[in-house]
């Protein structure tokens, strides 16, 4: 967990259309490409635990956590964004469901 992508590649001296080439080449399982993306997914992971270790100790240090929980809901959405679904009836024999997401942010 660091910087974006294109960032990244740039700042190690890789264009961001080599970056995707390798990614492209890497999805049908060509080596050393596969190795790289594998290598790139587990850094990923480390620096989410890493996080998810700090935020820890920062709770349990009673200090507030909040910029790095909005740093993980920023890199990985699906499991650190908050959001609540809702279902709304129509009336007897009329349903349906509105999934609802919303982002809480201290302004």
């Amino acid at each position: 967990m660091g910087n974006y992508v294109e960032i990244a590649v740039g700042a190690a001296g890789i264009s961001k259309a080599t970056f995707y080439t390798w990614t492209k080449k890497a999805e049908t399982g060509k080596q050393p490409y596969r190795d790289f993306t594998d290598a790139l997914q587990k850094a990923e992971l480390e620096g989410e635990e890493i996080a998810v270790l700090t935020i820890r100790k920062l709770s349990q240090d009673n200090r507030d956590p909040k910029t790095l929980l909005d740093v993980l809901s920023r890199r990985s959405r699906k499991r650190w964004s908050r959001s609540d679904a809702v279902t709304i009836g129509a009336g007897e024999g009329v349903t349906g469901s509105v999934e609802i997401k919303m982002s809480f942010a201290d302004h």
